[in-house]
C-alpha cells in the first residue's frame, strides 16, 4: 500500500465505495451510518442487508480498498458524501450506547478504563457522564486520532479539509439531506422505496434524550469538539 496520510488512512478504514463509482461514503459513527449503509446496500442489491450491515462485505469498504477510494475521490461522476451530527447529541448517544444501555457490540474494550475512572451504574447519570468526559479527555491526550471513532472528533473521522466532499449532510435533517445525495447520484428512487419507515440501530436510550448535561459539562464538550462546532455550523 502506498504511504497514505495517517488521517486519510484512518478515514478510509470506515469508507465505502460502490463498484460503479457512483457513491463514496464515509461512515461517521453515531451519525446514522447504519441507515445510510443500508440504503447504499439497497441501491446496489435492491434490498436491505439481513443482519449487521457493518459486518457485510458485499460492498467494497475499509482500508484494503484504498485504491478504489482514491479513484472515487478523483472521479467527477462520484458523489462523495458523509453525515455529521451535533457534537452534544453525538457524545450523549455514545455515552448511553456504550455505558448505560450497553447496546454497542464492543463496549468491553472501554469498561476497564471507565471502571478505573469510577463508572458505577448505581450512581446518578451526571456523575457517570463526568467520568465519560474524563475518559474522552484522557483519550485525546494520548492520541486524538486513535480515540474510539464513536467519540473521536468528526473532523478527524471524515478527514475534513483533506477530502473534497460533494455533500456533508446533517443527521438532524437526514431524510432531506440523504434525498439530495441520492438525487445528485441519479438514484433518488432508492430513497423513495426504502427510507420511509426504516429504523436501524436505535438504542432504548433509557432517558438519554431527556438527559441534559450541566453547564460545566457543556463547556467541556464545546472545548473538546470546538473544531466540529465550527466546521459544521453547530451552536
Amino acid at each position: 500500500m502506498a504511504a497514505l496520510p495517517e488521517r486519510l488512512a484512518t478515514t478510509f478504514f470506515v469508507a465505502l465505495t460502490t463498484e460503479d463509482r457512483r457513491f463514496f461514503y464515509v461512515r461517521n459513527s453515531k451519525c446514522g451510518c447504519t441507515t445510510v449503509s443500508q440504503l447504499i446496500h439497497a441501491y446496489v442489491f435492491g434490498r436491505f442487508f439481513e443482519g449487521n450491515i457493518h459486518l457485510c462485505d458485499d460492498i467494497p469498504h475499509g482500508l484494503e480498498n484504498w485504491r478504489l477510494h482514491m479513484e472515487a475521490l478523483a472521479n467527477p461522476d462520484t458523489t462523495r458524501f458523509t453525515i455529521v451530527r451535533h457534537p452534544l447529541d453525538r457524545v450523549r448517544s455514545a455515552f448511553f450506547n456504550f455505558f448505560i444501555d450497553q447496546k454497542n457490540i464492543s463496549p468491553e474494550q472501554h469498561m476497564g478504563n471507565m471502571a478505573a475512572l469510577g463508572l458505577d451504574l448505581e450512581d446518578p447519570l451526571d456523575r457517570n457522564f463526568d467520568r465519560f468526559l474524563d475518559y474522552i479527555e484522557m483519550s485525546f491526550e494520548q492520541s486524538r486520532l486513535y480515540t474510539d471513532r464513536h467519540w473521536r472528533p468528526q473532523v478527524d473521522n471524515i478527514a475534513y479539509g483533506e477530502i473534497d466532499y460533494d455533500f456533508i449532510g446533517k443527521l438532524e435533517f437526514l431524510e432531506r439531506d440523504i434525498r439530495q445525495v441520492f438525487e445528485r447520484a441519479g438514484a433518488v428512487d432508492v430513497v423513495d422505496r426504502f427510507l420511509t419507515g426504516a429504523n436501524f440501530n436505535r438504542s432504548s436510550n433509557r432517558g438519554g434524550d431527556e438527559f441534559e448535561p450541566s453547564p460545566r459539562q457543556l463547556r467541556r464538550i464545546q472545548d473538546f469538539y470546538a473544531e466540529d462546532f465550527d466546521a459544521f455550523g453547530y451552536d
